[in-house]
């Protein structure tokens, strides 16, 4: 077939792919029917006016009107007798209107003529294209050469996996498209009914081989040729077969539609199909000779089995579509290159700055390649400042390509927040962040390695062969192909850390050439995963060999399971990674009344706000081109949420759109339909929006926001002594906070009035650095100001727990105390220390004062793990090592998996731990030790609702120690992992409580619960190392549910009882009766119970008078907060109607002995100020665990700086009987030093009398703890308490041997300051004289009717005034009312007559160390008001009342 006549073939019609995008019939004309076509037109224009042919006859109208106008003009000018000159005026006139009109009728005659010569050019969208032809013609030369040796490797590939059974290969030979390029005949366009970023063409397209005369003719000119050539036969013998085709001939018409977009490469997709079947033919000869196509029949045949196969694929309506921006998508400069995971953990003895005494507000910023990435928050007025926080930071591909301009430098900079500008504190040096990444690279890639050679030698040969394939693969580790020396290694090692260890790095500051302190902080860089560097699943046993297993094998097994779970739950990609969202562009956004929207988007990634867009003004079809990266931990669960605005400057910026989905499935249809990616939005008729998103795996092991554990600690605070006397009044009140690296461990109770504090008590935490450092802070307790901090004292716990670190030597710090502790190692591995005090230990200024506890430490216990064989050995060693002597550090093991996650996963049971087959073992001390949580996410909540998880155990309800981000949806998703210490797995259960915020604020104790789970240890052992649902009620589809995973990993340790039973509670106490010894001139007593919770009165019993066996009966309940640090004191009184009541003597009784759920019966013994054996009170008590809540006084007593609340002492009315079975302590406790107020001992007529024929005293002093002793397991631990240095018959130099004795020489009376009561006047006093006057005066008396004061007495007045005033001592009324009692006066014998009375209680709001003033008037019993007003000295004693 000829070219010149290629033009003249007939085409079918064009269809467009869609519902509603058409296109018109487009027709190809001759000349005849163009021109018959032109006067078909000019006949409708003539036949059919249009709307400009209506306006061209209406100023024809007016043409014809302005000539009649000037004819009748003329006409009336000639009938008025007007002169000749109106005529010619009027002629002017109407020639000027008529030459106007005509010549706007003239153009729009032209425009209209030139546009109906114009419409056959514009309806033929033809174009030509010889100058294209030409272009392609000239680069024909060089496309034909490079497609030449391209396409026989494509075609090779396919014929290698369709090659006919018949036949042995099949290859392509040769390809040779020749010298003559294809040609474009014609190119259609078309705009109707398309998107504005779409286009749309029809191309006919031919390629017509060179024939034999133009060869000839030309020697340049080549033909077409292609042979394939296919091999008959086997493996060792093989006939090859040549097929040549040449002559190749093709003629078609092909509808190409394009997408663009707004980034490179600016396409977006284009769809290719054949309008109709093309014409192809060719010579076939499969034998030299012979044209297979020559035969009849065979060009009809493949006619057909073309357009049978373009019809499959690329014949109309089916499109072929091609995704150009993926295809031609290259690496940008901007593409991540990892994540750097870094934990900004806390500073050390930083360098202040502040002027006039003040102190520095520290805070940490982190800079790379010289601009901030990252900053904490500052601390106020503190140089050793607990930042805590881990920030996952995205490094592009640039900042390690160009590390040779220093973009990949590191830099730590403190500074001092100020309120103009922030000072520098201290900077750190460079660090390279390209060479850690490579040391990284390098140390997975030998991993790797490891792992296959013990692969290749556990399973054998056939593990080798499949290993070959793995090992022929490149693994692109470095861009570098050189690898780092040893000698860099070991320096990045030194300033980095090793990445297989997660050790904390202590990084050194300075500033002005100047030690400025040094910071902590833990980093890990986690490198973007290559493509097939995914792990692959490991095939299942067959069932027989599975009955082989042994329980080990079972536990392998169960192991390789676990760490395969979530890994390969999508074997595509990982779960955690990069996620670049791209938002394009909208349309068809509602628009609002009257106007365009002003649109602007939020977009939401997991409730993080990643993009906030400009309002684009005046358009409801905005383009945004927005890009962000966010790290995401599980791309499975990842969800988005987009929100469209219009901006309203004036008032509420309302919602048009919305629009929330999964982000997985999503990115799955986009790739799947890559021409169909508008998303339509919800609140909006037609909005439509375009993502788009790039993912970037990362293989990065989920980890709680700290480091994970290595180990515990158990902390005994035994006392200090010597303390600083900071208040005004009386002695200091200490408690003392306990931290580890910032953290918070506990808070001992507050002993009143003491310097010498004993306190004995425990603590356990986790470690989770080989660095991490204890500190023990001791506070002045200050119910009003500011608690005052009287001493504190930090150590690294290395170096007093010598098994926590192979590093023996002692810490830089530790060297430079000028202070330093006395710390000796006792039998039980216990570390005995103590320490004198610092009041800045950064610069050695010491304090008065030391404090006196014990460590020791117990590692994790791991599978086959010899850390704790290490640590037994290494403690079983005598201390006596020489300085200097090198220690063998054995290398650290890591796998290939675990290495970029630091620390053990709860994915990955090699390092998680044990399994539930171990846990569930009964012969293995697993019962204490972390458990690790994974909060993954909830489902079927409140609408709309702020929904968060606490975590606690039940054993301590109240200590919390995990809350969960706050999310607002009815199924959030968290991906949050968190560790606790569990003291004893069996007895204490986890509680999980999900919890919906009732106010913006944060969560408070008016949230409401949703979901409250108790896990038993059968809950979690049948669990561990799985994701799994929970719920309430399973049998309800759509109630609330939880998923979590567990892991464990038990601590050898041995934990008491009394540390692991319920800590809170509710305490029943029934006082049951007593023995007192006669303090009365009758020889007998009239003896109460005054019971006081850690120095707090809580309950008083009814007098028993005139007896020395005396029988309340009474009962109340107590809140207990924390048995551990409960101390009940029974204050033993006589009751005396005139004098002051008298106090017997005392009884301290430690709560940390209680049962819960047994009845106690307990003799405490009263001891007298002379240390006298007085009485016993028998006592009954039942500890009920249940979570209590606090009370007002509690909140009363806790200070400004978090001291502890010192009293939970909420009465409860109602109490219990006596169960039969009633468990009887013994009467024998045993004794131990504790703290306490001296109480004032007065009116004691028998001084120095002793209870008779009771036998010995428990206790020898008022001021001893007395034990409930219930429990063997609590009994043998206190009794080795006693033996290993409580008592201070059995302690040595290196223990405290403070007395705990208090001041002897004091009463409460010292303690307080003085009240002024000033009796003012009263008014409209009920008169009661004959007159209907009174004589009135004022009688002030108080508990017992003891008088404090009496005013003159004012004749026959209803109205008085007195202006006297009484003072008395505040401790003689505190918590007692005052009595003012009206009287009126009568002479002779008669008496006085009571007119009213108040009672008042405003001075037991006054603060005894602080001064303060109430003004008031009462209202008097039986009518009319009195003006009282109390004024408190707190500098001013009095010991007795008196008038002033």
């Amino acid at each position: 077939m000829n070219r010149g006549n290629s033009s003249f073939k007939k085409f079918k019609n064009v269809q467009i792919i869609g519902d509603d995008n058409k296109i018109e019939e487009v027709k190809t004309l001759t000349d005849r029917e163009a021109f018959d076509n032109i006067l078909k037109n000019a006949e409708e224009f003539l036949l059919k006016p249009s709307v400009m042919d209506y306006v061209i006859y209406l100023e024809s109208l007016i043409q014809l009107i302005v000539l009649v106008a000037s004819i009748i003009s003329a006409w009336i000018i000639t009938r008025m007798g007007l002169s000749i000159a109106f005529v010619l005026v009027s002629i002017c006139f109407f020639s000027l209107i008529y030459a106007f009109v005509g010549r706007i009728l003239t153009k729009k005659y032209e425009i209209k003529m030139r546009a109906e010569a114009q419409k056959p050019v514009l309806n033929t969208n033809q174009e030509s294209i010889e100058w294209l032809n030409f272009l392609l013609q000239k680069i024909w030369g060089t496309i034909e050469p490079v497609a030449t040796e391209m396409v026989p490797e494509i075609v090779d590939g396919i014929l290698k996996e369709n090659c006919p059974s018949f036949l042995h290969s099949i290859r392509l030979t040769k390809f040779n498209l020749g010298s003559e390029a294809p040609r474009l005949e014609s190119v259609e366009t078309f705009d109707e009914n398309l998107e504005p970023e779409e286009m749309q063409m029809i191309w006919h397209a031919s390629f017509v081989p060179v024939t034999v005369e133009e060869r000839r003719n030309d020697e340049n000119k080549r033909t077409s040729e292609i042979q394939a050539t296919a091999f008959v036969g086997n493996d060792k013998f093989q006939i090859p077969l040549n097929i040549n085709v040449s002559n190749l001939l093709f003629e078609g018409k092909i509808l190409l539609r394009v997408r663009f977009t707004h980034s490179y490469p600016f396409i977006k997709t284009a769809s290719v199909c054949f309008m109709e079947p093309p014409m192809l033919s060719c010579s076939l000869k499969p034998l030299v000779g012979i044209d297979v196509m020559s035969i009849p029949g065979v060009q009809e045949i493949t006619d057909l089995t073309v357009k049978t196969v373009l019809k499959e694929f690329a014949m109309n309506p089916t499109t072929f579509d091609l995704d150009i921006e993926n295809l031609l998508k290259v690496t940008s400069h901007d593409d991540p290159a990892g994540i750097l995971k870094i934990n900004l953990m806390e500073g050390r003895g930083l360098k202040n700055i502040g002027k006039l005494g003040n102190t520095s507000d520290p805070y940490l910023k982190l800079n790379l390649g010289g601009n901030e990435i990252a900053r904490t928050k500052d601390i106020e007025n503190d140089l050793n400042p607990f930042w805590n926080e881990s920030k996952n930071i995205i490094i592009p591909i640039n900042v390690i390509r160009d590390s040779f301009i220093g973009s990949d430098n590191i830099s730590f900079e403190v500074f001092d927040k100020n309120k103009t500008s922030d000072k520098l504190m201290g900077r750190s040096e460079i660090f390279k962040l390209s060479e850690f990444a490579k040391l990284m690279e390098e140390l997975e890639e030998e991993a790797l390695n490891e792992s296959n050679e013990e692969a290749t030698k556990d399973n054998g040969e056939t593990k080798k062969e499949e290993n070959k394939e793995e090992e022929s693969k490149p693994i692109p580790i470095s861009k570098s192909k050189k690898k780092l020396t040893p000698e860099d290694r070991e320096r990045i090692m030194k300033q980095w850390g090793d990445p297989r260890t997660g050790e904390v790095l202590n990084i050194p500051l300075k500033f002005k050439g100047e030690s400025a302190g040094s910071v902590n902080v833990q980093i890990s860089y986690h490198p973007v995963q290559k493509p097939g560097e995914i792990p692959e699943l490991k095939p299942e046993p067959n069932p027989e060999e599975k009955a082989e297993d042994t329980v080990e094998d079972l536990e392998n097994r169960e192991a390789e399971n676990t760490e395969q779970y979530n890994e390969n739950e999508n074997m595509e990609e990982l779960r955690s990674g990069i996620l670049r969202v791209h938002l394009y562009s909208m349309k068809d956004l509602e628009k609002r009344k009257g106007s365009r929207s002003n649109p602007y988007a939020i977009v939401e990634v997991n409730h993080d706000e990643i993009i906030r867009t400009e309002p684009k003004k005046k358009t409801n079809n905005p383009v945004f081109s927005k890009t962000q990266d966010i790290y995401v931990k599980n791309i499975n669960t990842a969800s988005l949420k987009l929100t469209v605005k219009d901006k309203n400057n004036l008032g509420y910026d309302q919602i048009i759109g919305t629009l929330k989905f999964k982000i997985k499935p999503t990115m799955k249809y986009l790739l799947e339909n890559p021409t169909n990616d508008w998303l339509e939005l919800k609140d909006s008729p037609k909005g439509r929006v375009r993502f788009g998103f790039d993912w970037f795996p990362v293989k990065l092991i989920e980890e709680n926001e700290n480091s994970p554990a290595i180990g515990i600690i158990r902390i005994d605070i035994k006392d200090a002594s010597n303390l600083k006397k900071v208040d005004t009044l009386g002695l200091s009140d200490p408690y003392t906070k306990i931290t580890i690296s910032g953290r918070s461990v506990g808070q001992t109770r507050i002993i009143d009035n003491n310097l010498d504090p004993i306190w004995n008590e425990t603590y356990y935490s986790i470690v989770q650095s080989r660095n991490d450092h204890i500190k023990f802070e001791i506070y002045d307790f200050n119910n009003i100001n500011s608690d005052k901090r009287l001493g504190s004292v930090d150590f690294f716990i290395k170096d007093i727990c010598k098994n926590v670190s192979e590093d023996v030597s002692p810490s830089k710090e530790f060297s430079n105390m000028k202070y330093k502790p006395k710390i000796q190692k006792l039998e039980d591995g216990r570390y005995d220390v103590k320490a004198p005090l610092y009041e800045k230990q950064y610069r050695n200024f010491g304090t008065q004062g030391n404090v006196h506890f014990q460590l020791q430490y117990y590692p994790l216990t791991y599978p086959g793990s010899k850390e704790a064989e290490t640590t037994e050995s290494n403690s079983g060693k005598s201390e006596e090592k020489i300085s200097g002597t090198e220690v063998t550090k054995p290398k650290p093991k890591i796998s290939g998996t675990s290495l970029s996650g630091r620390g053990f996963s709860i994915f990955t049971a090699s390092q998680m731990g044990i399994s539930s087959i171990d846990l569930m073992n009964v012969n293995k001390n697993n019962v204490t030790g972390i458990l690790r949580i994974k909060l993954e996410e909830a489902k079927n909540l409140r609408q709309n609702s702020c929904v968060y998880t606490e975590f606690a155990f039940d054993n301590s309800p109240d200590e919390i120690f995990h809350r969960s981000a706050v999310i607002k949806s009815s199924a959030p998703v968290w991906d949050e992992i968190t560790e606790g210490l569990i003291l004893n797995i069996i007895h204490n259960n986890l509680l999980v409580d999900v919890r919906v915020r009732s106010k913006e604020s944060g969560p408070s104790n008016n949230d409401s619960s949703i979901l409250s789970l108790k896990f038993s240890l059968n809950d979690i052992a049948s669990n561990l190392n799985k994701s799994v649902w929970f719920t309430d009620d399973k049998n309800n589809p759509e109630a609330p549910a939880i998923r979590l995973a567990f892991g464990y990993v038990p601590v050898d340790i041995a934990v008491p009882p009394r540390d692991y039973l319920p800590n809170m509670g509710v305490l029943t106490i029934h006082v049951d009766d007593g023995k007192v010894i006669g303090v009365d001139s009758s020889g007998t007593s009239d003896s109460y119970v005054v019971f006081n919770l850690n120095g707090n009165k809580v309950y008083e019993t009814k007098e028993q008078k005139k007896t020395l066996e005396p029988r309340w009966d009474e009962r109340f309940d107590i809140n207990i907060r924390s048995r551990r640090n409960a101390e009940l004191e029974l204050e033993l009184k006589d009751w005396n109607k005139i004098e002051k009541d008298t106090t017997i003597g005392t009884g301290i009784l430690s709560l940390i002995g209680l049962v819960p759920n047994q009845n106690l019966v307990v003799p405490v013994d009263i001891i007298s100020k002379d240390n006298k054996y007085v009485g016993i009170v028998n006592i009954i008590l039942n500890f009920k665990p249940e979570i209590v809540h606090f009370s007002k006084q509690d909140r009363e007593r806790s200070s400004e700086s978090g001291a502890p609340v010192k009293v939970i002492n909420n009465v409860a009315k109602g109490g219990f009987t006596v169960a039969k079975g009633v468990v009887m302590a013994p009467s024998s406790v045993v004794s131990g030093i504790a703290s306490g107020i001296s109480k004032t001992f007065k009116g004691n007529k028998s001084k120095g009398a002793e209870l008779k024929d009771e036998g010995k005293a428990s206790v020898t002093s008022n001021k001893q703890q007395q034990h409930i002793i219930s429990d063997p397991d609590i009994s043998k631990i206190l009794m080795q308490e006693e033996a290993t240095g409580i008592d201070k018959s059995t302690s040595n130099d290196n223990i405290s041997t403070t007395s705990g004795e208090y001041p002897k020489n004091g009463s409460t009376d010292e303690l307080f300051g003085t009240l002024h009561i000033h009796v003012l006047k009263a008014e409209n006093i009920a008169g009661i004289d004959s007159s209907g006057t009174s004589d009135p005066y004022v009688k002030i008396t108080t508990k017992g009717r003891r008088e404090i004061g009496k005013t003159k007495v004012v004749k026959k007045n209803n109205n008085p005034e007195w202006n006297e005033t009484f003072k008395v001592n505040l401790g003689e009324v505190l918590n007692h009312d005052i009595n003012v009692i009206v009287k009126d006066h009568n002479s002779f014998m008669s008496s006085s007559k009571v007119i009213g009375e108040v009672q008042i209680n405003d001075h037991n709001s006054f603060s005894t160390g602080e001064s303060s003033t109430i003004e008031k008037q009462y209202n008097i019993s039986s009518g009319g008001t009195i003006y009282i007003k109390l004024e408190y000295n707190a500098d001013e004693n009095v010991k007795k009342s008196s008038k002033k």
